[in-house]
């Protein structure tokens, strides 16, 4: 494939709950580049989740098409699983296995020959630093320690897809400093990454692009270097008491895209930075008793949006 090619391409697709008959997803259209390392943001249920499952052949769409370098996934093709490595949200580790064995397992599965699975374990187990697992049985890990080692297995092979599902969950600071510089490295070998988290922070200058999604759709696509232009661009407002008249005025000004926030008696919301003269002048005549203006994290970045 050439560079800046498509990976994944969705046509028109819905995942529905067979239950309720909702749309767990709904994606219009969506091209994921190749060679790029995505992340995937969202609130819990919002989709991300779902999305990762279609995109790795799990489960099939409701509607639409998913295509994966130019062919359709069906539900019958094994193929995926030999370009994908998708590492779930649940714990998904072989519980009666070994760490060591559960490498070898996957590597097995991967298309290595017997001979070859021990330099495959090998290079995977210096990469992560994890060979204390490597004789412990995964029924008696911790969580963080089932995590990193479903982290291996999904290295296992070198797949030039990963499909991550909040990869540094219950790990601690160590650890999980050590998998984002794995997934560093991974970018830099011109790996297709995509990372789910509901983490902002985590959404640093690693990632190409930043896909915030809600109630199953992709609301916001920015690069990273545009949501650290929105930080600058944006300040956070608290203003109290709410009336009619301040719900109005904040609803002309906010840049947020999800109803108004009331706490503790007061209206907190992001606003355009140019935006603040126009607010203050308008509030002069009212009975305002508390306003607050600060600068905006990356995470209100994401509130605005999900």
């Amino acid at each position: 494939m050439e560079a800046g090619t498509s990976v994944f391409r969705l046509t028109d697709v819905s995942q529905r709950y067979e239950r309720s008959g909702k749309n767990a997803v709904v994606i219009p259209d969506l091209s994921v580049p190749q060679n790029k390392m995505i992340a995937l943001l969202g609130r819990n249920g919002s989709g991300k989740t779902t999305l990762t499952k279609l995109l790795a052949g799990i489960i099939a769409p409701t509607t639409g098409s998913i295509e994966c370098y130019g062919t359709r996934l069906r539900p019958s093709h094994i193929w995926p699983s030999q370009v994908v490595a998708y590492m779930p949200q649940s714990i998904g580790v072989f519980n009666s296995l070994t760490g060591k064995e559960s490498l070898a397992l996957a590597a097995r599965l991967r298309g290595f020959r017997r001979d070859a699975v021990r330099k495959e374990t090998e290079r995977v187990v210096e990469l992560l630093e994890c060979r204390h697992l490597l004789s412990r049985m995964a029924i008696s890990m911790s969580g963080g320690e089932l995590r990193l080692l479903q982290f291996a297995v999904s290295l296992i092979g070198d797949l030039p897809i990963m499909l991550l599902d909040e990869p540094s969950n219950h790990l601690d600071a160590q650890r999980r400093q050590r998998v984002w510089e794995v997934l560093a490295g991974l970018r830099h070998q011109g790996k297709t990454v995509i990372v789910v988290t509901h983490t902002p922070r985590e959404t640093s200058s690693l990632f190409d692009q930043v896909l915030v999604m809600r109630e199953g759709r992709i609301v916001s696509r920015n690069t990273a270097a545009e949501l650290a232009r929105l930080t600058r661009a944006w300040i956070r407002v608290e203003i109290g008491p709410v009336t009619a008249d301040v719900i109005q005025l904040i609803q002309e000004l906010s840049t947020e895209r999800k109803p108004l926030s009331v706490v503790a008696g007061n209206i907190s919301t992001t606003v355009d930075r140019g935006a603040l003269s126009t607010l203050v002048s308008r509030i002069e005549d009212r009975d305002i008793t508390h306003f607050v203006v600060r600068s905006i994290s990356i995470e209100d970045i994401y509130d605005a949006f999900s």
